[in-house]
């Protein structure tokens, strides 16, 4: 008989439960006031409002020094990011200039050597410890150039990815600047609480 009692008990709560939010559903979706009150309570209660700053100021230094800390972790974890990416550009960058730079030596000798040989018809020529005719050589000279030349493109764009990443560390540095100008402590903090 209790279990009955307690089945029935739930079952009329839960009912007049449904009852209410199926009225207050349709108040909300068939009544512009009740709809524009709604949102305004709601708005008032779940966003710091001036109104709400005012009423509970320590509760608001609670709230923005919780969103500082998490704004300082994100901005920490974008340093790393960036960190991390500029370290692997840099080493690009080195490894690009090196293969430029060994290019184009080997580039410029091999056009003096071609030239050479041709203004004093003496093929094959000797170069990097082997004999090389002439299709040889013009085809390595393509080649270095090509060579030479993406690798450059790759440099550049290296460089021109190290600049964004220059800009994104001046971002965070403003960031953390403002976010450090905007800190409020709770000691340096007076609270007019009226007459």
């Amino acid at each position: 008989m209790r279990t009955q009692r307690g089945f029935l008990s739930g079952n009329l709560l839960g009912g007049l439960l449904v009852a209410a939010l199926a009225v207050l559903a349709g108040l909300y979706f068939f009544s512009d006031v009740f709809r524009t009150k709604a949102k305004g309570a709601w708005k008032n209660f779940a966003e710091w409002t001036p109104q709400n700053i005012a009423e509970d100021p320590v509760g608001y230094l609670d709230f923005a020094e919780e969103r500082a800390k998490e704004t300082q972790v994100k901005l920490r974890a974008s340093e790393i990011a960036i960190g991390q990416r500029k370290s692997k550009l840099e080493s690009m960058r080195q490894e690009a200039g090196a293969k430029v730079a060994a290019g184009s030596k080997a580039l410029d000798e091999l056009k003096n050597a071609y030239k050479a040989a041709e203004a004093g018809s003496s093929w094959p020529i000797n170069w990097n410890g082997g004999q090389r005719d002439r299709d040889w050589t013009k085809q390595q000279i393509m080649k270095l150039h090509g060579e030479v030349t993406s690798q450059g493109t790759l440099l550049a764009k290296v460089d021109q990815g190290l600049k964004q990443l220059q800009g994104e560390v001046l971002k965070i540095d403003a960031m953390k600047a403002q976010l450090g100008g905007s800190r409020l402590l709770e000691g340096n903090l007076e609270i007019d609480t009226g007459p």
